[in-house]
């Protein structure tokens, strides 16, 4: 498939062969044009040169220079003549001490190139004439060296242009073509921009022939806000509506009759607690993938403080430092994601953590979390597994082991990363996520 870069390369490659033509037809025409006019002139002076000429019996051929132009009597002119019967031969005296240039032969006119008498080049008009029974040969010729120059000049002045209008031809071409593509390129951001908002398509500018095709994705992306809407309303309705039964028969285990079977009321208390785990974690899932329009952005600054005030009472059982760094400006990513990332990583650092935590916020290319504890950490081999959905590293622990299952749908939902490694600071366990902007 061609690119239209490409395409535009051609179309600048057939403007510079237009150019290119242009400019040898124009070349071509001057110098036919200043050719003529010289060669009309040399006819001039041929005419004059003619009538001047006398041919007498016992002196031969001679000029009268008073009729021909005083320029054919200036050593080095230009301008020369030679004249050639059959006993004598005669030249101009601008030839001064240089030889005479030979003269061409012709049968009755024509213009011709020769090299002058100081090597420059001429151009020589041949006429013969017959003067009574006397036949003589006559060539007048005009230097083409200021001739030349000029052309040189006007050729190099005509490149100039050439290609400053080249230039400029392909730039505003360059120009035209992004301005129509502008539209083109908003609907490729709003595409790419679907997994965190959907954001509608500005046609305004759009030229006529691409407008159609942008309205067109407009209204999908709008299809597919609505399809994503209408999925996530119907998984919240589907786990809410599940809810109330389940609390039915979480109250249903709490009765009397049951007492007589604690084991299966534990199991009964295992079941619903388990589903009331997964329905949570569909509810979250659907909001990730459901309408995840971009927000104010996350204040860590003015958020934090919040949240370890919280984890503190949460796990009150045990003094903690929890400690956190982030930049001092609003990040421009979506504030739920965030809270739920720094939320699951940090609890689950509080859990385990033997008095110390630390939580980075660093703010590039993306933006990286990182949240560390002094607990025991993790064993190597299980390093790889943390995260994967259902998997808890101690069942004596308290939890369902679905924080970092989440934080890990969070990560990939965004295009990011989650690792795993030992601390060097802390000792503990330390979990880095990465999210591109």
């Amino acid at each position: 498939m061609t690119s239209l870069r490409r395409r535009l390369h051609r179309v600048v490659i057939v403007l510079v062969i237009g150019l290119l033509s242009q400019w040898l037809i124009a070349d071509r025409m001057i110098v036919h044009v200043d050719e003529s006019e010289m060669a009309t002139r040399l006819q001039h002076d041929a005419d004059s040169l003619a009538s001047a000429i006398t041919v007498r019996p016992d002196q031969g051929v001679s000029v009268d220079f008073s009729r021909v132009g005083q320029i054919y009597g200036r050593p080095g002119s230009g301008h020369y003549f030679v004249l050639r019967s059959a006993r004598t031969a005669l030249v101009s005296p601008s030839f001064g001490d240089a030889r005479p240039f030979a003269l061409p032969a012709a049968a009755s006119e024509s213009v011709t190139r020769v090299e002058g008498p100081f090597g420059q080049p001429l151009l020589v008009l041949v006429r013969r004439l017959q003067l009574g029974d006397a036949v003589i040969d006559m060539a007048v010729g005009e230097d083409l060296s200021a001739l030349q120059a000029q052309l040189l000049a006007f050729r190099l002045l005509f490149l100039a242009a050439s290609v400053a209008i080249l230039l400029a031809s392909a730039a505003i071409q360059r120009l035209e073509i992004l301005r129509a593509l502008h539209s083109v390129e908003q609907a490729r951001d709003a595409i790419l921009r679907l997994p965190k908002g959907i954001a509608p398509v500005d046609t305004t500018d759009a030229p006529e022939e691409i407008r159609p095709l942008l309205e067109e994705i407009d209204r999908l992306m709008g299809f597919v806000e609505r399809r994503l809407h209408e999925s996530r309303t119907a998984i919240g309705n589907l786990s809410h509506a599940v809810k109330t039964p389940l609390a039915g028969l979480l109250r249903l285990t709490e009765d009397p009759l049951f007492d007589a079977h604690p084991d299966l009321r534990q199991a009964l208390h295992e079941q619903i607690e388990a589903i009331r785990v997964r329905i949570e974690r569909e509810l979250t899932r659907a909001r990730i993938a459901g309408d995840r329009r971009s927000g104010p952005g996350f204040d860590a600054r003015a958020e934090l403080p919040a949240l370890v005030q919280m984890l503190a009472r949460i796990h009150h059982g045990k003094t903690l430092d929890i400690r956190w760094q982030a930049p001092e400006r609003v990040l421009p990513f979506d504030r739920e994601d965030l809270l739920e990332v720094i939320g699951n990583l940090a609890d689950n650092a509080c859990k385990w953590a033997a008095s110390r935590v630390r939580i980075v916020i660093e703010a590039g290319d993306g933006l990286c979390i990182v949240v560390a504890d002094d607990g025991p950490g993790c064993a190597p081999d299980l390093l790889d597994t943390l995260g994967a959905r259902g998997l808890r590293a101690d069942e004596t622990r308290p939890g369902h082991g679905i924080g970092l299952a989440i934080v890990r749908d969070i990560a990939d939902a965004a295009g990011g990363s989650l690792l795993f490694r030992p601390s060097a600071s802390l000792g503990g366990l330390e979990v880095e996520v990465r999210l591109p902007r």
